[in-house]
């Protein structure tokens, strides 16, 4: 019982508030009444509440036997306020493990009682136990509070992308909410870990990678004591096991989180459950031709659709209509087939997410080949727009939609279409590692190509070497680089980017390939030259031997613009200088005006990254393609701009490579600019603009270079 009026403001978590009325004298109690005494440790005498290390709460028994009854439930979250009369029975149910803080506010115009009241169970053991505060200094719990409502921030906006589909940016941001908890004291608690390995999973799965998704998943739910999260974990895991064809497991899981939903009356997991057991019910049916379990599949999955009626959740109703679609095609029914196809599509059509669009589609389409309706089923399957079905079943792959895929293709599916963050079928399949799926994108493609009149053994090199490439960005970026730059120590993150890149190179052949490692020249060889080094000049040295680093070397990236051809007798191949050298010169006036800034740079520890010495201009795939990840290795970059160089599109791709990651973890890189002059040397350093870049907008010498430069642009970006 509050004993004066409280306005209380929630600062972090969440609870259920709960009111109660008390009755006395009743006959059958259900709580006995006890006192609470605020007393000091140090005196003897009672004192007004004030929290202090010395305060401890004291509790006894004052023999009155009450019988309660809840009045009202209200949820308590974050930002919210909330207002308890003097007098009034009131708790707070919090979550096992969770941590919950509010300010309150007694008002000061009431007299400040030193006892209250409050109710024991008299069925069950409360938690409640007379103590003394955890010692804890103000700051601690600022720091906290502020860590946990980061944590809160970014697991909000995880759900967002993942609303929409954007399962990169949503991993990027559970990736932090990951980072904050393995970096708090507090927050080591199992509950906020595992909370963010459910999310993990989740994406994983959306993306294809199950041994990631089946792994962060089984941590979260073994290390889970029965829960709603729990129950959540339990149907996703069900839902990955079953894309492993792991059907019976999945079955045990399945029938667990029905069970375990039920009993919590968790109306939208005891939905999920019954309908992931009618895809299995269906799947098995497939395996073993057993009509009864065809039969079974139908009932559960209209039990699914009933109970999503009710709840009024619109996409678990939507899956199990596009479920029910392929049990009727099963059973022969094809105008029932396509009625709950359509009405899938119609209900996906209203989710923000392009890859459920997909899958409605590919529901839609498969129904409509089943009745004979090719063309509708062709529309409907090369729809302009979004996301097509067959990527949809590329990015969340099983031994079931490989079949749903090859029937797409056999009715026309056209394999070049791109989603709208710019991925192919075949790139989503190299990307998750489904070779097999790889081989049906590839035949496909192969009889596109001829259809069109292409040249099939060229096209799908390059469409093999774009997807591999893809998935070497994709996997350095987000999986490799970027937890290392959350650590955010300025003195060891360079260094531990440098090992992990050499260290992913070394251990995998295939982007040991398509990409070149860490290279520079020193300063003082760069000096000597007295022009631009070439790459085969032999001044270009490795950054790594194997994965050992120098210790102590500061890479120092030049940016510019190719100016010459290399006219002159001494200067016999095309050459990003002029005859002159007026590019070498400006570069040596503005290292000279960076090391009179950084005094802490030392000139003969100092390196030089320039394309035409560190990319092998006789093959220079390999090192055009490690660009990026190699300008994320070097400690600054120095700018030489001139009238063009913010519209091209290279130049833009390195400024964004050194923008992103210094606005996002400051301290880690430096950035200069020195814009062009009259005489060609170049004005003084000063720092890089904070500028906007929009890649769409640049300009490209090729136009068909514009999706690998939104591409860049799309990754460089998750790494912030």
């Amino acid at each position: 019982m509050h004993p004066q009026p409280a306005q209380s403001w929630v600062l972090v978590g969440e609870a259920s508030g709960q009111r109660f009325t008390m009755t006395l004298g009743n006959s059958d109690p259900t709580h006995i009444a006890h006192t609470i005494l605020l007393r000091d440790h140090e005196r003897d005498d009672d004192r007004s509440f004030g929290g202090g290390t010395g305060d401890a709460l004291h509790m006894r028994e004052n023999g009155r036997y009450v019988c309660i009854s809840k009045r009202s439930v209200e949820l308590h979250r974050r930002d919210s306020h909330y207002y308890v009369p003097d007098g009034s029975f009131h708790a707070l149910a919090i979550e096992p493990d969770a941590i919950y803080a509010e300010f309150i506010l007694l008002e000061s115009n009431h007299h400040v009682t030193l006892e209250s009241t409050i109710l024991k169970s008299i069925s069950r053991q409360d938690a409640f136990k007379s103590h003394i505060p955890t010692v804890c200094d103000v700051p601690d719990y600022a720091r906290l509070i502020g860590d946990l409502r980061s944590w809160e921030d970014y697991e909000a906006v995880g759900l967002k992308f993942s609303d929409r589909g954007d399962w990169e940016e949503a991993l990027r941001s559970y990736r932090t909410a990951l980072h904050i908890c393995r970096n708090n004291a507090w927050l080591k608690v199992p509950r906020y870990t595992h909370v963010t390995l459910g999310e993990f999973g989740h994406m994983y799965r959306m993306l294809g990678r199950y041994s990631l998704a089946c792994e962060s998943v089984e941590e979260a739910v073994l290390g889970t004591p029965q829960s709603r999260f729990r129950v959540e974990c339990g149907g996703e895991l069900a839902t990955i096991y079953r894309h492993m064809d792991r059907l019976e497991e999945a079955k045990h899981i399945a029938e667990e989180q029905y069970k375990s939903a039920v009993e919590l009356d968790l109306q939208k997991f005891a939905c999920r459950a019954i309908g992931t057991a009618g895809v299995l019910s269906y799947q098995l049916y497939l395996e073993n031709n057993d009509k009864s379990l065809l039969n079974i599949a139908i009932d559960q999955l209209n039990e699914r659709v009933e109970r999503a009626q009710r709840i009024q959740d619109v996409v678990l109703e939507a899956v199990g209509t596009g479920r029910l679609s392929l049990c009727y095609m099963a059973k022969g029914d094809h105008d029932q087939s396509v009625r709950w196809a359509k009405r899938n599509y119609d209900l996906m059509k209203l989710q923000y997410d392009a890859t459920k669009i997909g899958f409605s589609r590919a529901f839609l389409g498969r129904a409509l080949i089943a009745a004979e309706r090719q063309d509708e089923a062709a529309a409907v399957i090369n729809e302009a727009g979004g996301c097509s079905p067959v990527i949809s079943l590329c990015n969340e792959i099983s031994s079931e939609h490989r079949q749903y895929i090859v029937d797409l293709i056999n009715a026309g599916a056209d394999l070049k279409l791109r989603e709208e963050r710019g991925y192919s079928a075949l790139e989503c399949t190299v990307y998750n590692g489904d070779t097999a799926t790889t081989a049906i994108i590839e035949k496909g493609l192969q009889a596109q190509i001829l259809r069109e009149g292409g040249n099939v053994i060229e096209e799908i090199a390059q469409l093999k070497y774009e997807a591999i490439l893809r998935k070497g960005y994709r996997d350095i970026f987000k999986d490799k680089m970027r937890p290392v730059l959350l650590q955010r120590d300025q003195h060891s993150t360079l260094q531990a980017l440098r090992q992990t890149y050499a260290a992913c190179l070394a251990e995998n052949s295939q982007k040991r390939s398509i990409f070149d490692g860490l290279k520079y020249v020193p300063y003082t060889d760069f000096l000597r030259r007295g022009r631009l080094p070439r790459s085969s000049d032999g001044y270009t040295r490795e950054a790594s031997q194997g994965q050992q680093m120098p210790q102590g070397l500061y890479i120092l990236f030049i940016s510019y613009r190719w100016i010459g051809k290399g006219s002159a007798k001494d200067i016999p191949d095309p050459s990003p200088d002029d005859s002159v050298h007026m590019q070498y010169r400006r570069m040596l006036k503005a290292i000279e005006q960076f090391l009179d800034l950084h005094k802490e740079v030392d000139r003969h520890q100092l390196g030089i990254w320039i394309d035409f010495a560190c990319v092998d201009q006789d093959y220079q795939k390999s090192g055009v393609a490690a660009l990026p990840m190699n300008l994320a290795q070097c400690n600054a970059m120095i700018s030489l701009t001139d009238d063009d160089y913010y519209n091209r599109s290279w130049c833009c791709v390195e400024v964004l490579v050194l923008q992103v990651p210094r606005k996002a973890y400051n301290g880690v890189y430096l950035w200069y600019e020195q814009s062009d002059d009259a005489s060609g040397q170049g004005r003084p350093l000063r720092p890089g603009p904070d500028l906007v870049i929009d890649m769409s907008q640049k300009h490209v010498t090729y136009e068909s270079d514009r999706p690998k430069l939104l591409f860049l642009e799309r990754q460089i970006r998750l790494l912030g």
